[in-house]
């Protein structure tokens, strides 16, 4: 009787897993189909820009490039700033804690 319950159960459990790797495979089909429609995407979005800054440039050079110019200021200042602010003080914070836990433990 308990051989052939763990010969149903064997049976069983080799369905589950048949089953398991189909849906992985199915699922990893859809992220390849997935991930391949993201890159399509992106791509096309990459050569609309392109060519939409390359007729930008060839109407008008001198209003393009310094707006070129005032856009890539801003993102320096805001990057430079801002992250290494705050992760300064979260650092000093974080490492100040475990220092003061020992010294009055």
């Amino acid at each position: 009787i308990f051989q052939e319950y763990s010969n149903d159960r064997a049976r069983a459990r080799r369905k589950e897993r048949e089953a398991h790797t189909l849906r992985m495979k199915q699922l990893e089909a859809k992220l390849k189909q997935a991930e391949a429609l993201r890159d399509q995407a992106l791509f096309e979005a990459y050569r609309t820009k392109s060519t939409r800054e390359k007729t930008n440039s060839e109407v008008s050079p001198s209003t393009n490039f310094s707006a070129q110019r005032d856009n890539l200021s801003f993102r320096s200042n805001s990057r430079d700033n801002l992250p290494f602010q705050s992760s300064g003080s979260r650092a000093t914070r974080s490492t100040r804690n475990p220092r003061s836990k020992k010294s009055s433990s």
